[in-house]
């Protein structure tokens, strides 16, 4: 069974620059890379309120030019966006960043934005989650970036009936099935 824990993090470039900060606990299972495999891995031995520092060499890879991609600014007009620098843009599937915009044309960047940066990773690992309503609303606040309180989970063991409300965020039939793969303990249920 997957461990899930509660963290705090901050992530550091090379220079000590503060990248990303997480402004309330953050609730995670283990063994799916969402921070790093690397770390995870060490997480989950590790002990229970204690801080933690990971340096990581280019856990992102290096930047790659051929995903940095020029696209006619009417396929965007086409789709109702409108392309602006530092926009986070979805193109066939692939996420991007919106570098320029000149003369009909658009600059995306699809590297991730820490690709080429060496990390510094703070953590602390606060307890193990083994309540099954923090686990759902955890996971929910990391997918769609959104607060746990905003999350409202109740389960119906006798029914098998699992209903989730997400302030101004409806959950179609797919996102619900994402849930039941990363706790296994609710494949049987029915998410309503």
């Amino acid at each position: 069974m997957t461990k899930w824990v509660e963290i705090l993090y901050s992530i550091y470039d090379e220079n000590g620059n503060l990248l990303e900060s997480t402004q309330e606990e953050v609730i995670i299972p283990l063994g799916y890379n969402i921070l790093h495999k690397e770390i995870e891995d060490k997480l989950a031995s590790s002990e229970y309120g204690k801080e933690y520092n990971f340096l990581l060499k280019k856990p992102f890879g290096s930047r790659d030019s051929n995903l940095v991609k020029i696209i006619p600014v009417s396929e965007f007009y086409n789709r109702n966006i409108n392309p602006v620098i530092n926009l986070v843009v979805n193109v066939d599937g692939s996420i991007g960043i919106v570098r320029s915009v000149n003369s009909g044309r658009v600059l995306v960047d699809f590297n991730h934005p820490y690709a080429g940066k060496d990390l510094l990773y703070v953590i602390k690992l606060n307890r193990e989650v083994t309540d099954l309503k923090e686990k759902i609303s955890g996971l929910l606040a990391i997918i769609y970036n959104v607060t746990r309180k905003n999350i409202e989970v109740n389960i119906d063991d006798n029914n098998k009936k699992i209903s989730i409300n997400i302030k101004d965020l409806d959950l179609n039939k797919e996102q619900k099935e994402i849930i039941k793969k990363f706790i296994s303990e609710i494949k049987d249920y029915n998410i309503e």
